[in-house]
This record gives C-alpha cells, structure tokens and sequence, in this order.
C-alpha cells in the first residue's frame, strides 16, 4: 500500500474501499486515470 492509500485508509476509507477504486483502475477504460484523480 503505498502513502496515499494509506492516508486515505486512516481518514476516509476501508481496505475494500480502496481495493474497489484500484480495481476500477485496472479496467481498460481507464488506464488514464489515478487514485488522486477517482477521490
């Protein structure tokens, strides 16, 4: 998990949180995108 995952773990999100938005990353559609960019 790097820094900003964890920042987001400690003040808004779960672990299923953020495995969720990661694998929306994953997607084809969205190769453009990032973690910064989905919160």
């Amino acid at each position: 998990m790097n820094e900003y995952e964890q920042n987001l773990l400690k003040n808004v999100f779960s672990v299923k949180g953020i495995r969720k938005l990661n694998e929306i990353l994953t997607r084809d559609e969205n190769k453009s995108d990032t973690l910064q960019s989905l919160v």
